[in-house]
């Protein structure tokens, strides 16, 4: 049995268990193969994920499913949540899974099909920058996905924990710029939509609200993040 295991496993190996190697993947496959299926699914915006139990076989999570839960993902929710919700679900598909072995229930086996197929790729310290040419939307579900997309300002590495994405309307600025700031958070133009910031941590900092952060730091409309 193998779960979260990052490498290929040789088929000698595969071959040693008398009644097959099984995967417990968190996606509803074929979508979201690989390493990192909990962020890209949150990433891409899928609002429907899942555990299987799969057979292994020599293909990257190719193998046949053999049993399968889906559960929702719910607006706001990050890969931290999500991660901890399908490890339950998990947990009790692969006691289910054992005890239908135990009692000689056949798998209700089916192939995967070659339509739909997605590959989860690792996650890079390339994802967690901000591309702030990147639209709102994007950008918010990077920071769910990823716990935190980082940036610079005023030369300082900050990292954004928290923000909202608003409908795109009339460009106030270049894509990286501050065009708002109220009380509690504060607006950063994008590619396409505006970014709203709530909880910052500056490098070597600690986590804090936007409110904590105005009252120690001089921030202007006009300002621009991303300049190292």
């Amino acid at each position: 049995i193998v779960v979260a295991y990052g490498l290929m496993i040789p088929e000698a190996v595969l071959n040693i268990p008398r009644l097959g190697a099984i995967n417990v993947h968190a996606s509803l496959l074929p979508r979201w193969r690989g390493a990192a299926p909990i962020q890209r699914a949150i990433e891409a915006g899928d609002t429907e994920t899942g555990v299987g139990l799969m057979r292994m076989e020599l293909g990257l999570d190719t193998g046949p499913v053999l049993l399968e839960v889906r559960c929702p993902i719910v607006p706001k929710e990050t890969a931290e949540d999500l991660e901890f919700k399908l490890c339950s679900l998990g947990q009790s598909l692969l006691i289910q899974g054992l005890n239908r072995l135990q009692e000689g229930i056949p798998w209700e086996i089916r192939p995967q099909s070659e339509k739909g197929v997605t590959y989860a790729h690792k996650i890079t310290g390339k994802d967690t920058w901000v591309n702030w040419e990147l639209p709102a939307q994007q950008l918010e579900r990077q920071i769910r996905a990823f716990q935190g997309l980082r940036t610079y300002f005023q030369g300082v590495v900050l990292k954004i924990h928290q923000a909202d994405a608003l409908l795109p309307n009339q460009r106030e600025g270049e894509a990286g710029q501050v065009c708002a700031i109220y009380s509690d958070c504060w607006d950063v133009q994008t590619g396409s939509g505006v970014l709203r910031l709530y909880q910052v941590q500056l490098a070597g900092g600690k986590i804090l609200s936007s409110r904590e952060f105005l009252r120690g730091r001089t921030l202007l409309v006009g300002m621009a993040f991303g300049l190292s």
